[in-house]
């Protein structure tokens, strides 16, 4: 697949997950700060499991991976740069 596609195709699944998001939570306040740390946690999540994917698969891994999937990884992220900031400023 070429970098286009790949790209677009991140972009696309990208701003879906940060939209459903905020959607999902009307109580928080959507500014751009907030939108670039749901974005940096998706592209970990995203590259973190596109390490998982197989080198001769026929499906590239957001075909196989489920949404339940990519946000159990975002919510380990989440998890562990939370324990480190916390761990930092002490």
């Amino acid at each position: 697949m070429c970098y286009e596609t790949e790209n677009a195709e991140f972009e696309t699944a990208r701003n879906e997950a940060v939209d459903s998001y905020f959607s999902a939570r009307p109580q928080i306040f959507r500014t751009r700060e907030k939108e670039c740390y749901v974005e940096a946690g998706f592209r970990m999540a995203w590259d973190f499991l596109k390490a998982q994917e197989p080198v001769n698969s026929d499906e590239p891994f957001y075909c196989v991976f489920s949404g339940k999937e990519i946000n159990e990884v975002l919510a380990d992220i989440g998890r562990e740069v939370a324990a480190e900031h916390k761990d930092s400023s002490v």
